[in-house]
């Protein structure tokens, strides 16, 4: 019979039995039971340990800890036993992991004696020394960070790293001011926006209009300066132009050189950092300098031009079909004369004021052009070769000076199909990238505002003419901060307040107050470029403001057919694709547009702009938007392997779809994955799988170029053992780099994590080599033992690395042992020098070996582009980590 002091002992033991089988499958409830058997049994361990267990299995390893110190105190109280103490060694190294999660190093080097698993201890004394020697290698994280961010690509290197910039934009200008964003502010907000790859800005014009407008009464606001409209219209949409807007544009040059040289002021609304003002006056200093290449003058500019435009139209219509008309039947009629011109001359004319203040030959030419006289044409066209000269501020020339450097020095050993595909084929090929169709900007530049009443230049200039009184009108509230920068880089830089160019004042402005988060961020289609949607989410979401409604935008330019829908794009980039599942992990929902139905063609490739909007951030929990352990492992490992194996594609084709995540997205969005709630034990057993070289999973590396929200849904492939030996040399380089980034610590075993004083960045230098499209990211390293080398021929060696299922043992060793893929790298194209960090063991270790060779290979097409060089004499240390 049970006495009155049993029950609660008998109600303590099953609640925790109830606990323990409610565990298993849902913590959460669980965890009551727990706390019930610890109520009804206040001085036993077992239902303590069993919360310090869910608790630890949820990640809040703070409470975790709370629990275990609570249970071991118990169990050294109530006895000694071989039983006790096993149960107090599971808890020793719960603990440990609990610390070292929580980066309490010092706690954790406490408990270390206790450890009696000397394999457990060895991995803990190893890792923790690893990861206090990187917290002690810098003056602050945020030094660290910065010295990351400076060394560290963000994403696969190009062979040719002299970026093409353009200058003419394809869209229709679109404000990111309007009704909802002004009913959001009060009077007295600041309102932030930032615009992505601006190029020639006319998104900033138009956001600049929509927020003066109401203070802009009438055009006779606008001051009125001879010409000067014209000027500027020319500048900004003509590939050819008269001598005298040359002129009158170098005036200027002459007058802004020396405060961009300088720290001088240029303007009090006007923000230019000095790396900026250096970038600019360069190009100034180019524009000063006369066009003697053939390729620069005026025949050649108008008939590359027309010739393109031809070429992009037929282009656009054999996607879009008869949506895209051959003639310009929607010309305004103001704009026919110019349209009439332009399609046979490839300019746009003058009024006859103009002509005849700046050019008064040209006056009789265009009398007789628009009388329709016999030969009048090629008389005016003649003039215009013979005294027009070309727009310079439309020519990349540091781009196309690269491009004849490359020419010069392969031509002679390369076929006319490989000068094709370089795109240096033709004569027209040669002439710099200049295609814009002045029309179709003056349609696209202002729409719907009402400005504009005459022809083409006339419109262009009293846009920009509103746009300079805008600025006026809006002074002194408005601050524009103007930088040449990479967009990734700089809203990354933004979020953790290391962003160089804000780090001292330049030409009497301190940007130290600028926003860092932005109610509209406005990112054209760079997206399309450098990891589609992941970077959106990675970069361009973090920078939204909190406070109030915050939206990005971008389009799809680059390769729209390629996508069926929306769910489409987003499976290729985020290997997900429903939209609750983005918003629970990258806390942003795309905005719903009305659906396009033309002519049977798919609603996303007719699609403009797309609306992101930003979701209050939170942190996940177990029930609550979180993925379960087993399909969080299997997302991460698929994006790993999409990221090292990209599938095979064309190395040249009109709709490209890029791959150009390196290792550092996977570890990034590792990161970001701890900061929203997932558990850091999670999170640390996919990277000690990683860097143990062995994965086990049902993820496989794509099985298209693009990938199908059906390869998602439907993957059913087997847990498998795959080997990603290739990738750990490099992979646990860049963990120990990011180690001290990472929001937990983490145990690995011995070796698999190094000090700062055990990193090099390294250098190699290759010899001349041929190869076309250099631009694309898809360039990595590759370490070959001549074991492997001498027998494979171009192009096995990817479907050796993507095909290690049901290999033979001794195909798996040369995997594990003769190969290596460093994806994260350096190239400068000038001297063919490619540079990488790495541990230096394993540089030491294949010097050693020797019969190593590197080589640059594509991952697009999986071939060869180098000769092999030896690793023993060719790569060279350039200096440990921890060296300025």
């Amino acid at each position: 019979m049970a006495t009155k002091d049993d029950k609660p002992a008998i109600s303590a033991d099953h609640a925790r039995k109830r606990g323990n089988e409610l565990y298993l499958q849902a913590g959460l409830i669980a965890e009551i039971e727990y706390k019930k058997a610890a109520v009804l049994a206040p001085g036993e361990a077992a239902p303590v340990s069993n919360l310090s267990s869910v608790k630890f299995e949820q990640g809040q390893y703070g409470m975790a800890i709370e629990y275990l110190l609570n249970a071991l105190n118990l169990i050294k109280n109530g006895g000694s036993d071989d039983v006790a103490a096993r149960k107090k060694q599971t808890l020793y190294e719960r603990l440990l992991k609990c610390y070292m999660h929580e980066s309490r190093f010092d706690d954790a080097r406490k408990i270390i004696d206790e450890i009696r698993d000397e394999k457990t201890k060895n991995s803990a004394c190893r890792s923790l020394d690893v990861l206090v020697d990187w917290t002690l290698s810098s003056e602050s994280l945020a030094s660290h960070r910065q010295l990351v961010f400076d060394r560290i690509p963000r994403f696969q290197t190009p062979l040719d790293d002299i970026p093409e910039y353009y200058a003419v934009g394809h869209d229709i200008s679109e404000p990111l001011w309007g009704d909802a964003l002004a009913n959001a502010c009060s009077p007295d907000d600041t309102v932030s926006s930032m615009f992505c790859g601006s190029g020639d800005a006319r998104h900033v014009f138009i956001t600049l209009l929509a927020m003066a407008s109401k203070e802009i009464k009438t055009r006779k606001d606008v001051p009125w300066i001879e010409d000067l409209p014209i000027i500027m219209a020319y500048i900004f949409a003509g590939s050819v132009v008269p001598a005298a807007v040359i002129e009158k544009v170098q005036d200027h040059i002459e007058a802004l050189l020396p405060a961009m040289e300088t720290d001088e002021e240029l303007f009090d609304w006007l923000y230019v950092p000095a790396s900026t003002r250096k970038k600019v006056a360069h190009v100034l200093r180019q524009w000063q300098k006369p066009l003697d290449a053939s390729y620069y003058r005026v025949p050649a500019v108008r008939h590359a031009v027309k010739n393109r435009l031809r070429r992009e139209k037929l282009k656009a219509r054999m996607v879009f079909g008869n949506l895209i008309p051959m003639s310009d039947d929607e010309t305004p009629e103001r704009y026919k004369n110019d349209r009439k011109c332009f399609d046979e001359l490839c300019l746009v004319l003058p009024s006859t004021d103009f002509a005849e203040r700046r050019d008064p030959p040209l006056v009789a030419l265009m009398q007789e052009y628009n009388a329709g006289s016999k030969d009048a044409a090629k008389r005016l066209s003649d003039h215009i070769d013979a005294s027009w000269v070309t727009n310079w501020t439309l020519i990349d020339f540091d781009h196309i000076e690269s491009s004849v450097r490359t020419e010069e020095l392969y031509q002679s050993r390369m076929t006319p199909g490989q000068l094709w595909a370089m795109g240096r084929g033709t004569e027209d090929d040669k002439v710099p990238g200049i295609q814009g169709d002045p029309i179709q900007l003056a349609k696209m530049l202002a729409p719907g505002h009402g400005l504009g009443e005459g022809g083409v230049l006339a419109t262009i200039g009293e846009i920009l003419s509103f746009v300079g009184l805008s600025i006026q009108k809006l002074h002194p509230r408005l601050t524009i901060e103007a930088m040449a920068a990479e967009m990734s880089d700089t809203l990354e830089r933004l979020r953790w307040n290391c962003l160089n160019s804000r780090s001292q004042p330049s030409g009497g402005i301190d940007p130290s107050g600028f926003p860092r988060t932005y109610d509209r961020i406005h990112m054209s289609n760079i997206p399309d470029y450098v990891g589609g949607l992941f970077t959106v989410a990675m970069y361009g979401r973090p920078r939204l403001r909190e406070d109030r409604p915050s939206r990005l935008k971008f389009n799809n330019l680059l390769n729209p057919p390629m996508f069926e829908s929306h769910d489409h794009f987003q499976a290729e980039y985020l290997l997900m694709y429903k939209n609750e599942q983005i918003a629970d992990r990258f806390s942003m929902i795309r905005r719903n547009t009305d659906p396009v139905d033309l002519l049977d063609k798919e609603p996303f490739m007719l699609e403009g702009y797309w609306e992101w909007e930003g979701l209050p951030a939170r942190k996940l929990s177990h029930g609550k938007g979180m993925m379960s352990r087993q399909a969080l492992e299997k997302w991460l490992f698929g994006f790993f392997l999409k990221i090292c194996l990209p599938f095979p594609r064309e190395k040249f084709t009109d709709r490209p779809v890029y791959s150009p995540l390196n290792l550092t997205a996977f570890l990034r969005l590792v990161s970001h994955l701890a900061e929203i709630g997932y558990p850091a034990h999670w999170l640390a057993g996919i990277l000690s799988s990683i860097c143990e070289g062995t994965i086990t999973t049902s993820a496989r590396p794509p099985s298209d170029e693009v990938t199908h929200p059906r390869d998602i849904d439907g993957n059913s492939e087997p847990m498998q053992e795959l080997t990603v030996v290739p990738w750990t040399a490099q992979f646990t380089t860049l963990l120990s780099i990011w180690s001290q980034l990472m929001p937990f610590g983490l145990i690995t075993s011995p070796g698999k994590l190094v000090s700062p004083t055990d990193i090099a960045e390294f250098t190699v230098d290759f010899p001349p080599f041929i190869d076309t499209y250099l631009r694309t990211p898809h360039f990595v390293l590759v370490f070959l033992s001549d074991d492997v080398a001498p027998g494979l021929p171009s192009g096995d060696l990817w479907y050796f690395l993507r095909h290690d299922e049901g290999m033979a043992g001794w195909e798996v060793l040369l995997l594990d042992e003769c190969v290596h893929v460093f994806n994260t790298i350096k190239f400068a194209s000038a001297t063919r020098t490619a540079s990488f960090w790495c541990r230096t063991d394993f540089m030491q270790k294949i010097k050693d070996e020797g019969g190593w060779e590197v080589a640059i290979w594509r991952v697009d097409t999986g071939e060869k582009v180098t000769k092999g060089v030896k690793v023993r004499e060719g790569v060279t240390m350039k200096g440990l980590w921890g060296q300025p």
